[in-house]
């Protein structure tokens, strides 16, 4: 498996555990899986970070207390045009207890003109993801995104079942769940595809994100830790990016060289290659989150 090596754009200030990430207008918008907060930076000089609040009140500032009551947000996606006009983006839940199934829809047109969020809808997660447990045993959504007709979930097998796996939802119908502030059904799942993603440093990989475009396809994060359990972490052993095909195989799989775990993806086609971009979680409270970004030529 060939190598890429990835470098730091910048460390994000105030982010410890960043989850989620999506590029707009050379604006990242960041998420962190223990943090009630949308984050936004920009690479411009002399531009302030920004931080809106999506859940009211306050987390626990011991590690330990936090973990146990945050949102886990796990994914952030920008929703394609065609499914809802404007630009909008869905943050997503793990799901892997059972205060961590509410996601927000909101408007990215309120972050332009403002100072908080005026439109942040709250999205119930609940019923798909009981309907998902029932072939998880250890339900942990850590990517997402959209295609030309579905809902993609990631599902991380990185529990004792290790139950890596694709979880295809109708798209539209998920969509208008939320539009019309209702749960996200659980009739809404047309299939669920299970992956062995292969062992990095003698450790089982699995899913932290996924990223679609119709220039770039469908591709996604896998990370190893030195753990059996979707709840306590473990020693970062390695990271792979890949791509899936439309028959859901692999079709490419490089190795990166990136120091600590990489949750949030995104990329974009270059006139040379596909340009990428990764926000990380060291898994320690005392250590920001970083953007770091790589190319990756054309075969």
């Amino acid at each position: 498996m060939k190598k890429i090596s990835v470098k730091k754009i910048r460390d994000l200030n105030s982010v410890r555990a960043a989850s989620g990430l999506v590029k707009i207008d050379g604006k990242f918008f960041v998420i962190a899986d223990d943090d009630l907060s949308l984050a936004v930076f920009s690479l411009e000089p002399g531009s302030k970070d920004l931080f809106f609040p999506l859940s009211a009140g306050d987390l626990p500032t011991n590690h330990l207390e936090r973990k146990k009551v945050k949102p886990d947000w796990e994914a952030l996606v920008k929703v394609p045009p065609k499914y809802s006009p404007g630009e909008w983006l869905l943050v997503i839940p793990s799901g892997s207890k059972v205060n961590r199934q509410q996601g927000f829809y909101l408007s990215v047109q309120d972050l332009k003109f403002a100072k908080s969020i005026n439109a942040n809808q709250p999205v119930d997660f609940t019923e798909i993801y009981e309907k998902l447990g029932e072939t998880f045993t250890e339900l942990n959504i850590e990517g997402a995104c959209f295609t030309d007709s579905g809902f993609l979930l990631f599902q991380r097998g990185n529990g004792k079942s290790n139950q890596s796996a694709l979880i295809e939802l109708d798209a539209q119908e998920v969509i208008d769940d939320i539009k019309n502030q209702r749960p996200v059904q659980a009739s809404w799942c047309k299939s669920i595809k299970h992956y062995d993603l292969g062992l990095i440093n003698d450790c089982p990989l699995s899913f932290t994100d996924a990223f679609n475009s119709q220039d770039t396809g469908v591709w996604f994060l896998a990370a190893a830790e030195k753990t059996d359990s979707t709840y306590e972490d473990g020693a970062f052993c390695g990271s792979v990016l890949g791509r899936i095909d439309d028959t859901g195989q692999f079709s490419e799989r490089y190795e990166l060289d990136c120091p600590t775990k990489p949750e949030g993806l995104w990329v974009e086609k270059e006139s040379d290659g596909y340009r990428i971009y990764l926000v990380t979680d060291a898994d320690d409270p005392e250590k920001v989150a970083s953007l770091y970004t790589a190319v990756i030529a054309f075969c």
